[in-house]
């Protein structure tokens, strides 16, 4: 039994002080299909400086199948390392995939975890028929099966 990757979801928040074609610029380079047009969603920040969110959809099979490949190999082997042998803490009860990276590496580029300032990547993976606790070693087989 092999999980499939539903979907891919990436989202980031954008303050003020931030370019946002920038950052939906480097939302996009992440993968090579997250070509789906930005939702983008303006707020207050707690000064009343102007904070946006910006959220970009893979719903197509196929292509988060291939955003996810694409952005597993971009990830250093430490960083895959670090994701697998932690994996629980990256899954959600729903067995959804909670990556984090470094925003300001995405602009310039580069692909790095990062917990401050992220962009957010949320992987669904269609689970019918797979037993809660066999989810996290599945899951765990797949992204070591994307690296090769």
């Amino acid at each position: 039994m092999n999980p499939r990757i539903a979907k891919v979801t990436l989202s980031a928040i954008v303050h003020a002080t931030e370019d946002p074609d920038k950052i939906v610029f480097a939302m996009h380079g992440v993968g090579p299909d997250a070509e789906a047009r930005p939702e983008r969603r303006r707020a207050s920040g707690h000064y009343g400086n102007e904070i946006q969110t910006v959220r970009l959809l893979i719903s197509n099979r196929s292509r988060a199948e291939g955003f996810v490949i694409y952005f597993w190999r971009r990830l250093s082997l430490v960083d895959q390392t670090e994701m697998i042998e932690n994996l629980r803490g990256y899954l959600d009860e729903s067995g959804r995939l909670h990556i984090r990276i470094d925003k300001q590496e995405a602009v310039n580029g580069n692909i790095i975890l990062g917990q401050t300032e992220p962009i957010r990547i949320e992987i669904s993976f269609d689970l019918q028929g797979i037993p809660n606790k066999n989810i996290t070693n599945l899951i765990a087989k797949k992204l070591e099966e994307l690296a090769s």
